[in-house]
């Protein structure tokens, strides 16, 4: 087994300013982007959600209008008769 001395883990390795600095600008760019691109997305979708559940409608009182049944009647027919 060969063991070797590891790093002083107090010691801190410096960056270079210039680089930490293009690195948070580009970070703080990234962010701005998403953000607005969430925006957009969210924007997107409330205006989806809002045309699907439009309520806006002219029915008043006295009115004749069509009801939909939704109870569905459910038959087997042939597949539960005996063999």
């Amino acid at each position: 087994m060969d063991l070797q001395p590891q790093e002083d883990p107090t010691q801190v390795e410096t960056i270079n300013p210039v680089l930490l600095d293009s690195l948070f600008e580009t970070h703080k760019r990234i962010n701005k982007e998403v953000s607005k691109n969430i925006e957009k997305a969210q924007a997107r979708q409330k205006k989806n959600y809002d045309h699907r559940h439009d309520v806006s409608c002219d029915i008043e009182v006295g009115d004749i209008v069509a009801i939909k049944k939704s109870k569905r009647i459910h038959r087997m027919r042939d597949k539960m008769k005996p063999l």
